[in-house]
């Protein structure tokens, strides 16, 4: 887990985190209804991220990675699956848009 939670840190910070600035910024500046798509998919997907850094810190450091903890945690795992499964539909409209529609 520690290792998934340090790969979606760097990929935040390298990727993720400049590409939410600049959709907010397209955004503002053009009220564009597309760019709207992905401030709402970095909305989503940092939310996610929160919930899942949450959990990771409850589990795995607090309760000890014994598996009895996740069973207890499972309805938080779901919740988290589908805010991160809405994320990534949201930001896979938003790429696609981007890449092939915009330029017709």
């Amino acid at each position: 887990m520690i290792v998934v939670m340090i790969i979606t840190a760097l990929l935040n910070l390298s990727h993720m985190g400049p590409a939410f600035v600049a959709a907010v910024s397209e955004a503002i500046n053009t009220s564009n209804e597309i760019a709207a798509v992905g401030v709402l998919h970095g909305i989503i997907g940092a939310v996610a991220l929160a919930m899942g850094i949450w959990l990771f810190w409850v589990w795995a450091i607090n309760e000890g990675s014994n598996t009895k903890f996740c069973v207890s945690r499972k309805k938080m795992m779901w919740k988290i699956l589908s805010l991160w499964l809405l994320s990534l539909g949201l930001g896979g409209f938003y790429y696609c848009y981007k890449l092939i529609l915009a330029d017709r």
